[in-house]
């Protein structure tokens, strides 16, 4: 496995278990209330910023684990890529029509920022899944 494709799959990881939790913290804050009245910015702060934590730490420690690894790429780990971020920012562009819509529908703040900032995670994952899936079965 590749440097670049355990970079993938990092990244995957960590938008899947920081999104996950906040979720479940906002759950547990919102009480069996309406989420909506939950305390929801904090939550969603440090969940982003676990999340980039988590990258960027993880990014780290794989480069120091296999250092001779970390800067071989080649044009293979470059079209992927390339190609992942491509899929990733078409998801995320279709994705963004939701808050957009809800913010011209004059919704709550906190349902146009979740709604963000499930594109973005959506975004992440459909981004991270094209190139995990281009380096096991190439490109068709």
């Amino acid at each position: 496995m590749s440097f670049e494709e355990k970079g993938a799959w990092l990244y995957l990881g960590a938008a899947v278990v920081t999104y996950v939790g906040y979720v479940v913290a906002l759950l547990v804050r919102a009480g069996g209330g309406v989420l909506d009245e939950a305390p929801w910015v904090s939550t969603m702060l440090w969940a982003i910023g676990a999340s980039v934590v988590l990258s960027v730490v993880g990014q780290v420690v794989l480069g120091v684990a296999r250092p001779a690894e970390a800067h071989q790429k080649d044009v293979r780990d470059e079209e992927i890529n390339r190609r992942g971020e491509f899929v990733g920012g078409m998801t995320l562009g279709v994705a963004m029509v939701v808050p957009f819509a809800l913010t011209l529908l004059e919704q709550p703040h906190v349902r146009v920022a979740n709604a963000m900032y499930l594109a973005f995670t959506l975004a992440a994952v459909v981004g991270s899944a094209a190139k995990l899936v281009a380096y096991r079965r190439g490109f068709r």
